[in-house]
């Protein structure tokens, strides 16, 4: 199950990264309510740029990338989907 869980993970982060060309993480939250999650989404994308990069710098002010080292088996070229079929 674990296996299948993290398969489906990796195919919609990089879907997410190739749909708005991502390549680091600089801030996320966690929570277990896919409602609360939705709802704070879309906030957030409301908000002013000057307010997100606020949100990044009070917890990440050097900017560090915190998925760096999550998916090592996501290719280099985002657009390269052939590890993860």
């Amino acid at each position: 199950m674990k296996e299948g869980f993290m398969s489906t993970k990796r195919s919609l982060l990089m879907v997410s990264l190739k749909k708005y060309n991502l390549t680091k993480l600089f801030h996320y939250e966690e929570t277990d309510d896919i409602t609360i999650a939705i709802e704070r989404e879309k906030r957030m994308k409301k908000w002013y740029r000057k307010w997100k990069i606020e949100l990044i710098e009070k917890d990440n002010p050097q900017w560090i990338d915190l998925a760096e080292d999550w998916y090592n088996e996501i290719p280099d070229q985002v657009g390269d989907d052939s590890s993860i079929l």
